[in-house]
């Protein structure tokens, strides 16, 4: 899982930009105490962060490294390819 770049940086709000094996995701962790949201999340998008399917591949309550959610993700989705040859 590569780093691209981050979106958002704030206490409350962390976006980044990953790329695997050509896709593209968006880790985005939320803390927003009004909408009583705390929860970090993976989506499918384009290089430039942006989601156009909010159904998401990776989700945990609260916060979880950008670090950690992602290497997470890159196990699942390397578990994933099919490894046979014919």
């Amino acid at each position: 899982m590569k780093f691209v770049k981050t979106t958002v940086n704030t206490r409350n709000d962390k976006k980044a930009v990953f790329e695997h094996r050509g896709q593209f995701y968006l880790y985005s962790f939320v803390n927003n105490e009004d909408m009583h949201v705390n929860e970090t999340m993976v989506f499918p998008c384009d290089k430039d962060g942006e989601v156009r399917d909010y159904a998401e591949v990776a989700v945990d309550s609260g916060y979880v490294a950008s670090a950690v959610m992602m290497e997470n993700l890159r196990r699942r989705l390397d578990s994933m390819v099919d490894t046979t040859t014919e």
